[in-house]
This record gives C-alpha cells, sequence and structure tokens, in this order.
C-alpha cells in the first residue's frame, strides 16, 4: 500500500470517529433578572428570556414565570433592584419555584404573604433562596420537597399560619436541603 492510499484510509477513519464520538455536553444557559418593582404583577411574555410585566418592569412574579417556562435548558438567578421600601405583598400564591432567587444587597428584601397566601414552593430544579424576610404566609413560608440541592441561608421568617420551612418528599426523591443561618419564628395568627 502506497502512503497516498494510507492517508486516505487514515482520513476516513478519523472523518468516522469524530462522527460517532461522544457528544460535547451541553450545559444550561444562565439567565439572570434583577427586580426593580415591588409590584406583584405576572410576566407579559413568559418563555421569551426577558422579565417584563406589562408595564416593563421586572417583579418577582415575573421572573419566577419566566423562569419556570425556561426551566431545565436555563438556569435562573433572580436578585433585586428595589427602591426604598423593599416589600413586596403578594396577591396570589407564588408559582413554582424554578430559580435561585438571592437578594446579595445589603438591606433586606420582605415577601408578605398578607396572611392569604402561599409562599416559596421548590420543584425539580437545584435553588437557593436567600437573604430575604418572608412573613404572613397562610401556611409555609418555604415548602421544599427536597429533589435537587437546595440552600436556605440568611433568612428571616416570621409570623407564618404554619411552619416557617416545610420539608416534604417520598423515598423517590433524591436531594439535599442545606439550612444556614436562618431565623425563623412562628407567631400565632390572631383571630
Amino acid at each position: 500500500m502506497n502512503m497516498r492510499a494510507f492517508h486516505r484510509i487514515l482520513a476516513s477513519v478519523i472523518l468516522l470517529l469524530s462522527i460517532f464520538s461522544a457528544p460535547e455536553p451541553v450545559y444550561a444557559e444562565i439567565k439572570n433578572f434583577s427586580v426593580n418593582s415591588s409590584a406583584d404583577t405576572s410576566d407579559a411574555d413568559p418563555g421569551n428570556g426577558v422579565c417584563a410585566n406589562s408595564s416593563g418592569q421586572c417583579t418577582l412574579r415575573a421572573a419566577m414565570e419566566e423562569a419556570g417556562s425556561l426551566y431545565p435548558a436555563h438556569t435562573v438567578n433572580i436578585g433585586f433592584n428595589l427602591p426604598y421600601p423593599h416589600t413586596i405583598i403578594l396577591t396570589d400564591n407564588l408559582p413554582q419555584l424554578f430559580a435561585n432567587v438571592v437578594n446579595e444587597n445589603l438591606y433586606r428584601v420582605i415577601i408578605d404573604g398578607n396572611y392569604e397566601f402561599g409562599g416559596f414552593e421548590g420543584s425539580s430544579a437545584d435553588t437557593t433562596i436567600s437573604g430575604l424576610q418572608l412573613q404572613k404566609f397562610t401556611n409555609s413560608a418555604i415548602f421544599d420537597v427536597v429533589s435537587g440541592t437546595d440552600f436556605i441561608t440568611n433568612n428571616v421568617i416570621i409570623d407564618n399560619g404554619g411552619s416557617g420551612i416545610l420539608l416534604g418528599g417520598s423515598s423517590s426523591n433524591d436531594g439535599t436541603m442545606t439550612i444556614r443561618a436562618t431565623i425563623s419564628v412562628t407567631i400565632p395568627l390572631a383571630n
């Protein structure tokens, strides 16, 4: 066999191996949403990759709805850039959580369930909830099914109708929960 034929065969083998080789790993794209309105309004167009209510503002609810529509193709981080006072009073139960909700500012953002609505409900996504004050929810401020790697850190959870943090799941759930430096106080609701 001459060298030219050998090189053609070698090139063909390399081409075939490249076609049938293991695919490159696909990593979820990261989306960052910055909540800049304390209104409790929905996302105008869930799934378009933009957190914006009908007024063009990014609310917590809009960010959570957008995160739910983008999961699992995207990892979503929700942060806060709110004017003072930093209180979001809910008008409905929060959507299921498919994002990291992290307040990295020096001030605490208050999310108030108004004694009527439910708080953060975990999902199969890995999540972090940090730097918030969660208050006045009808049941738990955080209900997590513990099926991912979840972190609840540096929160104040007060004055809720049920427990501050409720962990659930079944034997088929596989996950870990880390709770650090979180203050949780249950105060009985007034009649």
